[in-house]
C-alpha cells in the first residue's frame, strides 16, 4: 500500500539504494540527446540580454511564474538574473513590471543547462526551487540527481541551492552531490520568508522545507 510522505503519495520509504551506481554511471558518460533549434534561439535571447552590461549571472531553474526570479533580482541588483521554465502558460503569468536585471525565458532545462555550460559565462549562483519530485518508482530517472544531465548541471555555478518539501528528494540530492565530491549541506528551513508561491503554501500548511546548498570553495563569491 502507498504511504503518505509529506504531500506525496509514494511507495518509496527511503533514498534510492542504488543511487551511487546511477550517479557514477551518468558521470562517466556523455549525454548525447540532440538539442533542438528552438533551444538555441532561447539561448540567443539570453545572450542579447546580458550583452547590455558585464555582470555576473544568477540562474533560476524552473522559475514558474517568475516570482523567484524577480525576488532574486531585487536581492542581487548587481547580477543578471535569468529564469528558465518550460511552461509558456506559467511564464505568461509573470508580472508585467520586473526588475531591469531580470529576464525569464521559455526553455527545457535539460537542454539549456548543457548549452549554458558551453558558454563559460560568469554564473555565480544556481537556484532550483521545488523541482518536480517525480515520486513514483517508475519516474526515478526523471529526478535531476538520477538523470544523465546531473553532472553537467552541478558544474554551472560555484553556489548551488535547491529547495524541496520532500525529505527523500532532499536526502537523495544531497547524497548525489557528495558522491561526485561536492561539499554540501542539508538543513531545515526555519524562517517564514518564501521565494515561490509553492513555498508559501507549504509553509502555511506546516510542511517542512529542506534546503540543500553546495559551494565550491575555490570560488570567491558573495551569497
Amino acid at each position: 500500500m502507498p504511504v503518505s510522505y509529506s504531500t506525496f503519495r509514494t511507495t518509496q520509504i527511503g533514498p534510492l539504494s542504488n543511487l551511487d551506481q546511477i550517479v557514477k554511471k551518468h558521470a562517466c558518460t556523455y549525454y548525447r540527446r540532440p538539442i533542438p533549434q528552438h533551444q538555441i534561439f532561447a539561448l540567443e535571447q539570453v545572450k542579447n540580454f546580458i550583452i547590455q552590461k558585464d555582470l555576473p549571472i544568477i540562474i533560476d531553474s524552473g522559475c514558474g511564474t517568475g516570482l523567484s526570479s524577480e525576488l532574486l533580482a531585487q536581492q542581487y541588483p548587481n547580477h543578471w538574473v535569468i529564469g528558465f521554465d518550460k511552461s509558456q502558460d506559467r511564464l505568461s503569468r509573470m508580472r508585467k513590471t520586473s526588475p531591469p536585471n531580470c529576464l525569464v525565458v521559455r526553455a527545457d532545462l535539460i537542454d539549456m543547462w548543457r548549452l549554458l555550460l558551453q558558454q563559460n559565462w560568469p554564473i555565480t549562483h544556481h537556484f532550483i526551487f521545488f523541482p518536480n519530485p517525480w515520486p513514483k518508482a517508475s519516474q526515478v530517472k526523471r529526478r535531476f540527481h538520477a538523470h544523465p544531465v546531473f553532472s553537467c548541471m552541478i558544474k554551472l555555478a560555484a553556489y548551488l541551492e535547491l529547495r524541496t518539501n520532500w525529505k527523500i528528494y532532499a536526502d537523495e540530492f544531497f547524497e548525489a552531490l557528495k558522491i561526485l565530491g561536492h561539499d554540501a549541506s542539508l538543513e531545515n528551513k526555519s524562517d517564514s520568508s518564501y521565494m515561490t508561491l509553492f513555498e508559501k503554501k507549504y509553509q502555511e500548511s506546516s510542511s517542512q522545507i529542506y534546503i540543500i546548498k553546495s559551494l565550491r570553495p575555490a570560488q570567491n563569491i558573495n551569497y
